[in-house]
């Protein structure tokens, strides 16, 4: 895709209209794409690589839409997590600080999926800042937001409901930790974990349902119509997959870090229900079969 070329000379309006939308459009896939990609570098753990993905998007997303537009918050919500996975935190606050003077001239235009990753990257800063306490304010908006355009057991929800888990086990890392005793902290992480787990194992196993079994066709009906007729399979983009893998090798880690501190005991569950090891365990292999990695 060619995006800066000479601008030839067009005398006909029409022509000249033409080559506008044109531009629009190449215009809307550019930031659909950088932004995917910036997406998908954070969650790799690359926020150094995400910082270029990040700029190109803004500058698409203001040619696109123009400088005062809601598009622009997501660009910016990329470069304040870039930032704070590099330690940037007052470029990071920065950044945060126009994702919300942006929103606040768009209100009306402001939708609870925007307002929900926004509370998601206040929540990662004043986690990295160590100021738990309003780290658990932002994430729990972000989960009403997210649960409120989404649903509650939505792949875009779990992401919240991760980063409160993994405020509550930095909590309970942390001793001198005024705002509870640390020891109350682990059950409410390992239940937001297993509910970060339960989300996934039930999206892959409807992917992976989608992979494995074949519509019936009715007799009669051809080929072409039955391609035609049959449902478009389910699937992860190069973001979600990036996410999935991040979210459920950490909680791996997690549980076996928690073994590591209760020397080999089980983390309890609830009789009647699922060993959360044996969830996860079934949520990796299904998410390593969509990846195509059926080794593992």
């Amino acid at each position: 895709m060619v995006i800066r070329k000479p601008v030839p000379f067009i005398a006909s309006e029409d022509e000249r209209r033409n080559a506008r939308d044109e531009l629009q459009d190449k215009n809307i896939d550019m930031v659909a794409l950088t932004q995917l990609i910036g997406q998908k570098l954070l969650f790799q753990g690359k926020p150094e690589e995400a910082v270029p993905a990040a700029l190109q998007c803004l500058k698409f997303t203001a040619d696109a839409y123009g400088l005062a537009s809601v598009e622009l918050v997501s660009p910016y919500l990329i470069l304040a997590e870039s930032s704070i996975g590099l330690g940037r935190l007052c470029q990071a606050e920065a950044y945060l600080a126009q994702a919300q003077w942006t929103m606040l001239k768009t209100q009306h235009e402001c939708s609870n999926a925007i307002r929900s990753q926004l509370h998601r990257k206040l929540g990662l800063l004043y986690a990295a800042k160590g100021d738990y306490e309003a780290a658990l304010e932002s994430l729990a908006k972000d989960i009403f937001y997210a649960s409120c355009e989404y649903g509650t057991d939505h792949i875009r929800t779990a992401g919240g409901y991760f980063q409160m888990a993994e405020v509550f086990y930095a909590i309970h890392q942390r001793s001198d930790q005024p705002i509870a005793p640390p020891k109350d902290k682990i059950p409410v992480a390992d239940s937001l974990y297993a509910r970060v787990v339960d989300i996934w194992c039930a999206h892959l196993a409807g992917i992976v349902r989608s992979l494995t079994c074949r519509p019936v066709v009715p007799e009669g009906i051809g080929a072409v119509v039955a391609e035609i007729t049959q449902e478009k399979l389910e699937t992860l983009d190069d973001a979600q997959k990036a996410e999935a893998e991040k979210m459920l090798y950490a909680i791996e880690k997690y549980r076996h870090q928690r073994l590591v501190e209760n020397q080999g005991a089980s983390i309890c569950h609830g009789l009647g229900k699922p060993d959360p090891k044996v969830r996860l365990l079934l949520a990796l292999s299904m998410l390593n079969f969509v990846l195509d990695r059926r080794s593992k």
